[in-house]
């Protein structure tokens, strides 16, 4: 069922009536298609993605006092602290497709709450109704095909091919090429990652950015192909280390590269529980990821917050964070709980 027509034409109304919006969006594609949409459609406002860690506290009270928006848009992040929302005077709208949560203070649309998992940029596209290969990269993106595939096939031949799974479609079609594309400008300093952003929200069509018809295009392939080098290297390395059904990779990097190599060394690794691994200062930070009987998220919250750290997403797709000096009892208590 997912979002009902009340629901969107609330959100749509809402980016109809404000001024000055501030749009909070998680730092992967997901998240940022999810603002692209609606930054598009509104033609006002600004985004701030959210990272390293998809949460919102109340130290982001200060940015909003900062910008003095008029309405707070939450796209695709997981948790946001009731703190942080009782210190709100706007109203905020919260989109998402995580665990649903209770919270007060905030108009909350969770896909879930309505019996169907999408992915927020499938329910912000639905909000808007435009740049339909926007929606269709995020949805793709997240490993869901969204149910307008067909119409979007129609549309752009050439990008796309029937499949069955969302994997098949993330890595063997041309959508997901501009997934990657999309994700590798996520990556690195964050004054490049905000010139990226907001070169984004100005390309005009899925070909421009895969062909690099204009300047604004060639500069996100540029950024792309430096970390697709990175990339490329790892997947290659990190196929040497598995262990039957568990691989364990861990790597050392400018580039946070862990969640795209989980998600494709699982399509490459059917059945297998994959954590990709990188020392950040004194943490170790994962990703995790699992199918079938896999579920992989409770294992990783319960033994996360034992080791000191936390965890948390997907069933089959979640971070975590833990100290590095814990690491390898974590990994070792892990593989017992999950039975790999």
């Amino acid at each position: 069922m997912g979002l009902t027509a009340a629901d969107y034409k609330q959100i749509r109304t809402a980016l109809d009536k404000c001024h000055k919006p501030l749009f909070l969006f998680d730092d992967d594609p997901d998240g940022l298609c999810s603002f692209v949409l609606l930054y598009r459609y509104a033609d006002k406002g600004k985004g701030i993605p959210v990272k390293p860690v998809p949460r919102i506290t109340l130290d982001y009270e200060r940015r909003v006092q900062e910008y003095g928006p008029d309405a707070i848009f939450i796209l695709d992040i997981a948790n946001v602290d009731q703190e942080f929302l009782d210190a709100m005077t706007v109203p905020v709208y919260w989109l998402d497709h995580h665990e649903p949560a209770e919270r007060e203070n905030v108009k909350y649309f969770n896909s879930r709450t309505q019996g169907k998992m999408e992915p927020t940029t499938v329910m912000a596209y639905k909000t808007v109704k435009q740049n339909m290969w926007i929606g269709m990269v995020g949805g793709v993106a997240d490993w869901h095909l969204p149910s307008f595939r067909n119409t979007f096939a129609k549309k752009y031949p050439k990008l796309w091919k029937p499949v069955k799974t969302p994997p098949e479609a993330l890595y063997g079609t041309p959508v997901g090429k501009l997934v990657r594309i999309i994700s590798f400008n996520l990556k690195g300093k964050n004054e490049d990652i905000m010139k990226a952003v907001r070169i984004l929200t100005r390309i005009e069509t899925p070909e421009e950015l895969l062909d690099g018809t204009t300047a604004r295009a060639k500069f996100l392939l540029k950024r792309y192909e430096k970390v697709n080098k990175h990339y490329v290297r790892h997947v290659k390395n990190a196929e040497k280390h598995r262990d039957k059904n568990f691989l364990l990779y861990e790597y050392s990097d400018s580039f946070s590269l862990s969640s795209d190599l989980s998600n494709e060394l699982l399509y490459r690794n059917k059945g297998c529980v994959v954590i990709i691994a990188r020392p950040k200062d004194d943490e170790m930070r994962m990703s995790f990821r699992g199918d079938g009987k896999n579920v992989v998220r409770d294992a990783v919250k319960e033994l996360a917050a034992k080791h000191g750290g936390y965890g948390g997403g997907h069933e089959y797709a979640c971070g975590g964070s833990i100290p590095r000096a814990n690491f390898e009892q974590f990994i070792a208590d892990f593989r017992k709980a999950m039975k790999v």
